[in-house]
């Protein structure tokens, strides 16, 4: 995690959780949920497939997050053995949510994890649903999520 870091920067340059969410499945309006191993969050509401980020930055998910480090952070001198992210928020807070969910709805989502490998930049991701471009916005590759 860089230092300095607070909620809102763009922490998707560095080691991350990300969780993205369609909550209508509309493949237009989604959310973007993120922390970092230093517990940074970063959330997002987009009107449109990667429309104006500074326009989808007031949002506030209401979202609690909490970290555990396996190893130390920040210190490239020793060997971590990883970290466990825990992310809660409202699920009222969402996009295209007008109503509460109701069973059998289906919504596309997808979960990001982002791993820094050293200070040059060269990271490895894995993904929930693989997006087959460099594009982790790509919403008609999330996953679908039927709620029961």
């Amino acid at each position: 995690a860089r230092a300095g870091r607070k909620k809102d920067d763009a922490i998707y340059e560095d080691e991350v959780v990300e969780v993205f969410i369609d909550a209508d499945g509309d493949g237009r309006t989604y959310n973007e949920l993120e922390v970092s191993p230093a517990n940074i969050q970063f959330d997002a509401q987009f009107a449109a497939y990667r429309s104006d980020l500074k326009a989808a930055l007031p949002w506030d998910s209401q979202m609690q997050s909490a970290v555990k480090l396996d190893g130390t952070l920040s210190k490239s001198s020793d060997t971590d053995k990883g970290w466990f992210a825990e992310l809660s928020f409202p699920i009222s807070r969402l996009a295209a949510v007008p109503r509460p969910p109701k069973k059998g709805e289906r919504w596309r989502f997808n979960l990001f994890r982002i791993d820094m490998k050293n200070r040059a930049g060269t990271w490895d991701g894995a993904a929930l649903s693989p997006p087959m471009r460099g594009d982790f916005h790509a919403v008609e590759r999330f996953a679908w999520l039927e709620l029961e």
